[in-house]
C-alpha cells in the first residue's frame, strides 16, 4: 500500500486563496494531493522529484499522511498523529455555480428536438 497523502487546513487556504504563493510545481502536487491517491500514483502523474515535493509540502504543514495509509516499515519509523476531521477537510472544494472546473470543458446542453409540426 502506497502513502497517501491528504491537504491540511492550511493546505485547502492555500489552493483557494493562493495566500502563500507557492511556486507553480509545488501548487500542482498540493492540488493533486485529494486524500485518495497514493505516492506511486502521484509519481506517475507528476514525475521527477515527487517524493521532494511532497516532503517540502508536509515539512511546510500543507499536507499530512493520511493515517493508517503508510507502509509498515515507514508508519513504524514515523509516528503520524491523526488530525480531527472537522479541521483537515479532505475534498476538494467544488468549483462555482455554472464554473467548469479547471482543464476540463463543461459539459454540452442536450441536443434540441425539432418542434413537431
Amino acid at each position: 500500500m502506497s502513502t497517501v497523502y491528504r491537504k491540511t487546513s492550511k493546505g485547502v487556504a492555500e489552493v483557494e486563496t493562493r495566500s502563500h504563493r507557492l511556486p507553480p510545481r509545488m501548487r500542482s502536487v498540493l492540488i493533486m494531493v485529494d486524500g485518495r491517491r497514493g505516492r506511486n500514483d502521484l509519481a506517475q502523474m507528476l514525475g521527477a522529484q515527487t517524493d521532494e515535493s511532497l516532503q517540502s509540502l508536509q515539512d511546510q504543514g500543507f499536507i499530512e499522511v493520511l493515517p493508517g495509509s503508510a507502509p509498515a516499515s515507514t508508519s513504524a519509523s514515523v509516528p503520524v498523529p491523526a488530525a480531527p476531521a472537522a479541521t483537515t477537510p479532505t475534498a476538494t472544494p467544488a468549483p462555482a455555480a455554472g464554473r467548469a472546473p479547471r482543464g476540463r470543458a463543461a459539459a454540452a446542453p442536450p441536443p434540441r428536438r425539432p418542434a413537431a409540426g
